[in-house]
């Protein structure tokens, strides 16, 4: 996987993913296709993949490779990659096949967005795997290459098996989960990374398709709290509790947000939040403070520890989290959930800044804007 993205300057990013690729090309395990090219151990195989998917996301990213990295897959390595991505393909469906399921048992809204976004760089994964096969195929026909009839079996069987984990993702009962990526920093990082040929015409998951179903979502989820709030007498869950997991219009919905309703009197309107970020002192770590604008007073704000992918950071679970000096221990899932009022007060008394101290000893962490995440 890319180590970082975005946390730093494009021609630096660019840096990391031609140090991933040339990470690939010195795999000792690609030395088996020296030895018998078309017979090779699930192991070589395996190298012969994240070769693929290095070159593909160096090609879909636009990153201009050095003169000495040819950047095309030789045909035995192409097939076995095809081969693999094939399987890749298969497991992905049987994730997306229980990805209602697994949503529902989530505990954490923080957990549904890790199930979601697994799936969603999965098809990333298998979109730039695709395009190095294809650019192999493409080479493989210019050279009139006599390996080309034994790698297009295999890149047929990867074709097919693409066009299968299209149709379960684009499933009516799983685009309402998968559009809950748009919300995360992982959607729209890798939205704006594509090179322009690729940004022209995105796979299907890229091109607003997740974005209007996000949005349906929202309509029918709003018009839902309306009839859940008036059953519940007029009484109103935090918007923040429905948005941040948001319950999908055909499963059982009124149910949990009645059960939200006890939380608290508020209105429904705006979902505009306050955010505070900080970067851990190694820039390896980042914490997030949502403050949502409809909260009871007696409800509780998450400072959420993030790695550079954006999501939890669960080796920071269990470690002290200090905010102006209130300290609460982070959870299994690595999140410190500070008593509203207590935090507000510490925004006022502070005039507007925050300072956060994670750890033990504690380590005061820099105040940041809005970090964009690695892939």
């Amino acid at each position: 996987m890319v180590k970082t993205f975005n946390c730093f300057s494009s021609a630096e990013f660019y840096e990391l993913l031609r140090t991933e690729l040339i990470e690939a090309l010195s795999d000792p395990r690609l030395e088996a296709f020296d030895e018998s090219p078309w017979d090779v151990s699930p192991e070589a195989e395996a190298a012969a993949y994240e070769l693929a998917l290095a070159l593909g996301r160096c090609a879909i990213c636009g990153v201009d490779l050095p003169e000495e990295i040819d950047g095309t897959l030789p045909a035995p390595e192409a097939t076995a990659a095809a081969r693999r991505l094939a399987e890749v393909c298969k497991d992905l469906c049987e994730l997306i096949k229980t990805l209602g399921e697994r949503w529902e048992e989530a505990e954490t809204p923080e957990e549904g967005e890790l199930l979601v976004a697994e799936v969603f760089e999965g098809l990333m994964e298998t979109y730039a795997v695709m395009e190095a096969l294809s650019q192999a195929y493409l080479a493989m026909e210019e050279d009139d290459d006599p390996n080309l009839r034994r790698f297009i079996i295999e890149f047929d069987r990867a074709a097919e098996a693409i066009r299968q984990l299209d149709e379960k993702a684009q499933d009516p009962e799983v685009l309402p989960l998968l559009s809950m990526v748009v919300d995360l920093p992982l959607y729209e990082n890798w939205k704006s990374s594509l090179a322009n040929s690729f940004a022209s015409a995105p796979p299907w998951w890229l091109s607003g398709i997740l974005e209007a179903t996000a949005e349906q979502v929202n309509e029918e989820t709003d018009s839902l709290v309306r009839e859940a709030i008036q059953r519940a007498g007029g009484i109103v869950p935090p918007v923040s509790a429905i948005s941040s997991h948001r319950v999908i219009p055909e499963q059982v919905f009124p149910a949990k947000v009645v059960s939200l309703a006890a939380a608290g009197p508020s209105e429904v309107g705006s979902r505009r939040e306050s955010r505070f970020w900080w970067r851990s002192p190694d820039g390896k770590f980042f914490a997030r403070l949502t403050i949502p604008r409809q909260y009871p007073e007696s409800g509780r704000v998450p400072v959420e520890i993030l790695g550079a992918k954006g999501l939890l950071a669960r080796e920071w679970a269990g470690q002290p989290v200090r905010l102006n000096g209130v300290e609460v221990d982070a959870d299994e899932n690595a999140i410190a959930r500070f008593p509203l009022e207590e935090v507000r007060k510490a925004v006022e008394d502070a005039g507007g800044q925050l300072t956060l101290e994670v750890g033990a000893p504690p380590q005061l962490w820099e105040s940041i804007e809005e970090p964009n995440f690695e892939l």
